[in-house]
């Protein structure tokens, strides 16, 4: 019996499964963790909940991940490093552990949305080479999918890149219409205020 799909079977996971754990095995990775996830959005805070998605993404569509993991490695990697950080990591180890867990957490219920939807789409349309990009924004402003993640989706599945010129246009056109409602109901709300004030000036 020809055991090398097995082997390949065992060594993708096994690869897959170092890198979801390379991912948080950095001390380096668990300082900016602590100190930019209790911050503002950042960039560097974003790149942050890129990496951790993509992680997630991986132990969910290759290792059949179904809840947070990542969050429960990191007292024995804490241990496992034995460095200078070590105190500092270990002091606020369940700050690190809890931020892990509420994005891992966060992230399956977007995931499971994103993928059930382009899933459906890949049944219907089997013949198509990409995406639109109205579905790539559909996905985002919908879910939060990322684009950068359905553009890892599509071209594993050999389709063409997704158009991120087109999707940025529909995201600022969405910004656009918003900007727009604000102020118009802001007009409203005047409007409708100085009509009370008139109308009660004028009964007294």
């Amino acid at each position: 019996m020809n055991n090398n799909w097995l082997k390949e079977y065992i060594w993708k996971k096994i690869i897959l499964l170092h890198i979801t754990i390379e991912t948080i095995s950095n001390h380096y990775f668990l300082l900016l963790l602590l100190k930019l996830f209790q911050q503002p959005t950042t960039t560097i805070t974003q790149v942050l909940r890129r990496i951790v998605r993509r992680a997630v993404r991986y132990g969910n569509s290759h290792l059949g991940i179904q809840e947070p993991v990542m969050c429960n490695m990191i007292e024995t990697l804490i241990d496992a490093m034995g460095d200078a950080h070590h105190d500092h990591l270990s002091e606020h180890q369940s700050t690190i552990e809890n931020i892990l867990r509420s994005e891992e957490t966060s992230f399956f219920s977007t995931l499971s949305n994103g993928t059930k939807l382009l899933e459906q789409h890949f049944r219907d349309y089997p013949s198509e080479s990409s995406v639109p990009a109205s579905l790539v924004f559909k996905l985002y402003d919908t879910f939060g999918f990322p684009v950068d993640l359905t553009d890892v989706i599509v071209k594993e599945r050999g389709l063409e890149p997704v158009d991120v010129d087109a999707v940025d246009r529909l995201m600022q056109e969405q910004r656009d219409r918003a900007r727009k409602a604000w102020k118009g109901s802001g007009e409203i709300k005047v409007s409708l205020s100085l009509s009370l004030s008139l109308s009660l000036s004028l009964s007294l």
